[in-house]
């Protein structure tokens, strides 16, 4: 799913530099279907798509913050933070936050 993604940007020197960071990833695993079920329970909460599956990958991981520059994901995630299993942030926001912990 993420290599999809990754291909799929028009923007070569973007793609690059995410393709870069993709691998630092220590690991990769498909969705389960767990996380199938999972991301349709949070598409019924208004997350599209990929960004539900991501979510719910996100969460079976046990991640510590699922980072995106996505606002609409952001603001979908505030409301919804209840029942999230996982924290959404802005990577700027959080990686500053980190700096003053």
């Amino acid at each position: 799913m993420v290599s999809e993604e990754i291909a799929a940007n028009p923007d070569p020197v973007r793609r690059a530099r995410v393709q870069r960071l993709a691998g630092l990833c220590f690991e990769w695993r498909n969705a389960s279907a767990a996380d199938l079920h999972r991301a349709e329970e949070l598409e019924e909460l208004g997350f599209r798509g990929l960004d539900a599956l991501h979510l719910a990958c996100a969460e079976s991981l046990s991640a510590d913050v699922f980072l995106t520059t996505d606002d609409a994901l952001l603001r979908r995630a505030v409301r919804h933070a209840a029942v999230l299993r996982v924290a959404v942030a802005n990577p700027v926001a959080w990686l500053l936050e980190e700096s003053v912990r």
